[in-house]
């Protein structure tokens, strides 16, 4: 079995993002097959597992541990499935899959590994049934203690409902809650992002580029929010203009480079958050992704929860801001 997924390792101002999977034979259109978690009985909160986080110029690590070797992965609600680079693969000997095979395709090139199998994957000191991994044929951005080892994604998040507590620097893991009436548990003030949808495990939200309405993934695996090509377009900026922006040399998912623009806009909204004036790279974004990644610059000094579950997504107000928040 193939999957199909996107990948855009852009270095120097964007992480990665993985995305388009084509779904297993035996998963519903518009899923892929999350990890089997107990959800949780009611509406009570039931903590399942916390992890360290800790913010990085190439964007949210969470130390896990893969046949009992620690690892450092980057928090990845845009991945589909959770990965490893074909570099850690081979260090930690990992038997492939060839029942299973994954084309990652994006920014740079068009890649084929086979997916590896592992025995055990723990988070927060908590073991999860995870049996098998994409497998990176690329480099992740490094930082100072070098290149991460993987992403960890919606595969595994999705089966949850998450915390990510970017200020204190930890990310809880609650059994999943199905109660749309239920907020984050917070005493802060704190704003709802819209109308959530679930497509293949990840949140995609409505967005307002401009005067123009789309849909973008919650795409915390990406550094800097970004845009796409057709939405872009359809905010009336014209190919010639485009070609006068200024360009980003960014790295894809093969050892190329590629030129990326970066656009002025007037106005990013995503439910009652918004930033004027953004400069935002455009990118050639498949239809599956939507219409922007939103990432995780816009959230920085916020909580942000998750319910996948639920379809809900909640951001702290930051302190003497007025409503609507203006990003920044």
């Amino acid at each position: 079995m193939t999957r199909l997924r996107w990948a855009a390792a852009l270095l120097a101002c964007l992480a990665l993002a993985a995305c388009e999977t084509e779904p297993p034979a035996n998963v519903g259109a518009g899923k892929t097959a999350t990890i089997a978690v107990p959800a949780a009985r009611g509406c009570e909160l039931q903590r399942f597992a916390v992890a360290p986080i800790a913010h990085s110029p190439v964007g949210w690590i969470v130390p896990v541990t893969v046949d009992g070797t620690p690892l450092r992965l980057i928090l990845d609600t845009g991945a589909e499935r959770s990965l490893l680079t074909e570099a850690v693969v081979a260090r930690l000997r990992l038997q492939r899959d060839p029942a299973h095979s994954t084309r990652t395709f994006g920014i740079g090139g068009l890649s084929t590994t086979q997916d590896a199998r592992i025995g055990s994957f723990v988070v927060g000191g908590t073991g999860l049934p995870v049996a098998s991994v994409t497998v990176g044929p690329f480099t992740l951005p490094a930082d100072n203690q070098g290149s991460p080892d993987g992403l960890l994604g919606a595969d595994v998040l999705s089966a949850f409902d998450v915390d990510i507590d970017a200020r204190e620097g930890v990310l809880t893991l609650f059994r999943a809650r199905n109660c749309p009436e239920s907020g984050p548990p917070w005493q802060e003030s704190y704003l709802s992002l819209g109308d959530i949808r679930r497509a293949r495990d990840r949140l995609m939200m409505p967005i307002v580029l401009d005067d123009i309405s789309g849909i973008a993934t919650f795409d915390t695996g990406a550094q800097r929010t970004a845009v796409s090509e057709r939405i872009a377009q359809r905010a009336g900026v014209t190919e010639a203009e485009i070609a006068q922006d200024r360009t980003i040399t960014a790295h894809g998912v093969s050892a190329g480079q590629v030129a990326v623009h970066m656009h002025r806009f007037r106005l990013l909204r995503i439910g009652p958050l918004g930033i004027q004036n953004p400069l935002l790279p455009v990118l050639p974004i498949p239809n599956g992704a939507g219409d922007a990644l939103i990432g995780a610059d816009l959230f920085a000094g916020r909580r942000i929860w998750l319910s996948y579950a639920s379809l809900r997504v909640f951001v702290t107000v930051r302190r003497g801001a007025q409503q609507p928040v203006a990003l920044r």
